[in-house]
């Protein structure tokens, strides 16, 4: 995190958080965007004083918003209505990058909704980023297939595919040759064509062929396994009595000689399972990578099997803690393999991408005492540090991003760590807490000697960031590994 431009987002972002963290789709966002710019229009001089240019600048951008908005509960805006009203209220760049940088923060928490399937969740966030940019086609039909799922989940509901369908239309008004959009209605017709039995002239379509349709995605790594032997016109190769001897095996593997170079790359776990849920062989994968030459804030690792790729593996993401020179970072992955499960080739890891950390001043870790929940085991030896990577300034909250180090100073792994992360004021009372397991799968444990580093994000108004002291952390649950014996 260390670039000046994601120093620059998180402060956009940080900027924006009080005057427009509560926008939203329906009718009390309009009511709130003309009370809220009313109220500023009522000010009195000294507020005005001490509100300055930027309180005039959030003036602006709220009744740019609320023009916005109100355009929208009429009709489908066009580049030339957004033109214009860019014009209308002198937008500047920054502005655009604000609106931007709050339309990417609310497709961030749709997707995260959209992993959990919590569809209600997912179409308001995404209905909110629309509302920022509504010749955006790709919002526009990722809202479409967001109703879609919510639909299905309660028995395939009219209104969601009315609404699925209204925003594909939307998209085609907008773009009339975007072959995306133009493949979502084909499919909907199909699927309405089938629930009004209209395909095959009855009233009753079996529900397990309609779902299969629906979701073949979930099937779709055994269609494709199927299809990729078909395409060949070659029937599956003949196995042997020995390859039918297992059902699991650890499989071989080698890295490239750049990651050996300037990584410590090692795997606890890589098993590969003939037949797994999905009808077809899965490849279980956990390791280490320990940074040997140089800090980096991206590390993206590829991994082929039988001379395919399966994959990426995403070590070190530019939103989470760098891996710094020493540090290890853990990962876990499950891929279905295509090649042939009987050969012998090894798996093969390579980098796929890399970005290296630039710090012109070096971070200071903090040394912390930890707290005891309960006593530690015997023999258990821990140093944790601490240091403040960021903090944003919002309007009426700040958000502190931290950074925790935790070094295994015993003679035995730990397979399993939780704790509680917290910042207290000088009396000792919480601000702010996370609770989180930092050790939990038993194929990554902290071994001996290792040095682990996690973000942490904690948000707390103002005064309580003025009333906070120094970070603690407080173990609650502390496991050794366990030898064969016991």
């Amino acid at each position: 995190m260390g670039s000046p431009d994601a120093k620059l987002s998180y402060t956009v972002i940080g900027c924006m958080l009080e005057n427009l963290e509560s926008i939203c789709y329906n009718k009390s966002f309009m009511k709130e965007i003309k009370e809220r710019s009313g109220e500023t229009e009522e000010q009195s001089g000294i507020e005005k004083a001490e509100d300055g240019t930027s309180g005039n600048a959030d003036q602006r951008l709220n009744r740019y918003l609320s023009e916005l908005i109100h355009m929208q509960d009429s009709r489908l805006l066009k580049t030339a209505d957004l033109q214009a009203l860019n014009r209308k209220y002198q937008l500047q760049p920054q502005d655009i990058e604000k609106l931007a940088m709050l339309t990417e923060r609310h497709l961030t928490r749709a997707l995260e909704y959209k992993g959990r399937e919590r569809w209600d969740n997912a179409i308001v966030e995404t209905e909110r980023a629309l509302l920022f940019t509504p010749l955006d086609n790709n919002i526009r039909l990722d809202l479409a297939e967001l109703y879609l799922n919510r639909s299905a989940k309660y028995g395939y509901l009219q209104k969601d595919l009315q609404r699925s369908e209204h925003q594909v239309n939307d998209a085609l008004i907008l773009e009339p040759e975007n072959r995306e959009a133009r493949s979502f209605q084909k499919e909907l017709k199909k699927l309405q064509d089938m629930l009004k039995g209209r395909e095959n002239k009855k009233r009753y379509i079996p529900l397990l062929i309609l779902v299969m349709l629906i979701l073949a995605a979930a099937v779709y790594p055994r269609v494709r396994y199927l299809l990729r032997l078909r395409s060949s016109e070659v029937l599956p190769p003949v196995q042997s009595a020995e390859s039918l001897q297992w059902d699991s095996r650890e499989i071989a593997w080698v890295s490239s000689a750049d990651l050996d170079e300037e990584f410590d790359f090692s795997l606890s776990e890589r098993l590969l399972e003939k037949d797994s849920d999905t009808g077809i062989p899965s490849l279980s994968l956990a390791g280490y990578t320990e940074a040997l030459k140089h800090s980096y804030e991206k590390l993206d690792v590829e991994v082929y099997y039988d001379d395919t790729s399966m994959g990426v593996i995403p070590l070190v993401s530019e939103e989470d803690a760098p891996l710094r020179v020493g540090e290890t970072a853990v990962f876990s992955a499950l891929f279905h393999p295509e090649g042939d499960p009987d050969t012998q080739k090894p798996l093969r890891f390579t980098i796929r991408e890399r970005k290296r950390l630039h710090e012109d001043d070096p971070p200071g870790w903090e040394a912390l005492e930890p707290y005891t929940a309960t006593p530690l085991p015997h023999a258990v030896y821990l140093n944790v540090e601490s240091r403040l990577a960021h903090m944003i300034e919002g309007y009426d909250r700040s958000y502190l991003f931290l950074d925790f180090r935790i070094t295994n100073r015993g003679r035995q792994a730990l397979e399993r760590l939780d704790l509680s992360a917290q910042w207290r004021d000088e009396g000792g009372h919480v601000i702010a807490a996370k609770d989180l397991s930092f050790v939990e799968d038993k194929r990554l444990k902290l071994r001996e000697g290792e040095l682990r580093t996690l973000r942490l994000m904690f948000s707390m108004s103002k005064e309580e960031s003025a009333r906070a002291g120094a970070p603690a952390v407080i173990l609650k649950r502390v496991e050794k590994e366990k030898n064969e014996s016991q």
